[in-house]
């Protein structure tokens, strides 16, 4: 018997979940005053290249890379700004859906 698919989700949609982790991750570290480690700029840089690989134009290009030098404050800003530019590919049903489990930043 084959398993039956109880729901589907845009990549948009997972990705918003990730990023929306990484935020509340990087904010706990900076006000614990811990670095954030390789693994964290790693899924960072990750969410962003994909962003980026699947938009063009300058709010795109406004979006910094994310490199070993790239300062704890400063990954809080690309993490926020992956965040609200991802948020505007979403779908109207997306969002509603988003907001009905809890997520209601910058909607």
């Amino acid at each position: 018997m084959e398993p039956k698919l109880l729901a589907t989700r845009s990549i948009e949609f997972i990705a918003q979940f990730q990023i929306e982790a990484i935020c509340q991750s990087l904010r706990t570290l900076i006000q614990s005053r811990v670095e954030p480690g390789p693994l964290t700029r790693q899924v960072l840089a990750s969410l962003r290249d994909e962003l980026v690989a699947r938009c063009s134009g300058k709010p795109i290009e406004r979006i910094p890379r994310v490199t070993e030098e790239t300062s704890p404050a400063d990954l809080v800003t690309i993490a926020e700004l992956v965040k609200a530019t991802g948020i505007a590919f979403l779908t109207q049903e997306e969002i509603q859906e988003r907001k009905s489990i809890g997520f209601t930043s910058q909607i």
